[in-house]
């Protein structure tokens, strides 16, 4: 996490932010995307875990949704998404196959939701 504020405990940051983001989520009706990276020990897993994220595992609780983002090597510009968590309506594990496009620079879809 680069995200720096006051305190010694590194954890006890994260907390802190993480609330604060969500305080201000919450008092202007707006969307905070949080991107993190997955911690060492999630390459063990062989299936993707809310807790995977780096860092106090706080940032998992307050989350009202969780993605997690992956790319298979053997299909060229070809992203699978993942929902792990969905506090709004619960539904989860619910995967979206995404293409790239190098010229547009952005991800799309052939499915229909």
């Amino acid at each position: 996490m680069t995200i720096e504020c006051r305190g010694t405990d590194k954890y006890e940051k994260q907390i802190n932010v993480i609330k604060s983001l969500k305080n201000l989520a919450k008092n202007y009706n707006i969307v905070i995307i949080l991107v993190a990276h997955s911690n060492k020990n999630s390459i063990q897993h062989r299936e993707p875990h809310v807790f995977d994220i780096s860092g106090a595992s706080e940032i998992a609780n307050l989350s009202d949704y969780i993605l997690t983002a992956t790319r298979d090597n053997d299909r060229d510009n070809e992203t699978t998404i993942l929902l792990l968590k969905n506090r709004i309506t619960g539904l989860i594990k619910k995967h979206l196959q995404l293409k790239f496009s190098p010229d547009r620079k952005r991800f799309y879809t052939d499915s229909k939701l």
